[in-house]
């Protein structure tokens, strides 16, 4: 499981403002995201990415309870890595499938 703590301003203040997870790493094409926000947010924006950097798919997530909890299919894409972006935080987890 890749767990990452996040500061959504890019400065580094020693707080951390998100940590989330997504596992399992690697996946049979299916994989679950925990995201616990420590700022008030209702909305994230998750995008899955390939290697060359392009887009592949977009979820904009509604944020309840400072909570995301969301499941993931990639079992339509070609197998490979790709790559997890958390929204403004721009924090990244390769996904193995």
């Amino acid at each position: 499981m890749a767990q990452l703590p996040c500061n959504p301003s890019g400065i580094t203040d020693g707080k951390t403002e998100v940590i989330f997870s997504a596992f399992p790493n690697p996946s049979t094409g299916f994989f679950q995201i925990d995201a616990q926000f420590f700022y008030k947010t209702d909305k994230v924006t998750l995008l899955i990415s390939d290697l060359t950097g392009r887009e592949v798919l977009r979820y904009e997530e509604n944020i309840f309870n400072n909570k995301l909890n969301k499941s993931i299919n990639l079992s339509d894409l070609d197998k490979g890595f790709y790559f997890l972006t958390l929204g403004m935080q721009k924090k990244k987890v390769m996904i193995s499938y």
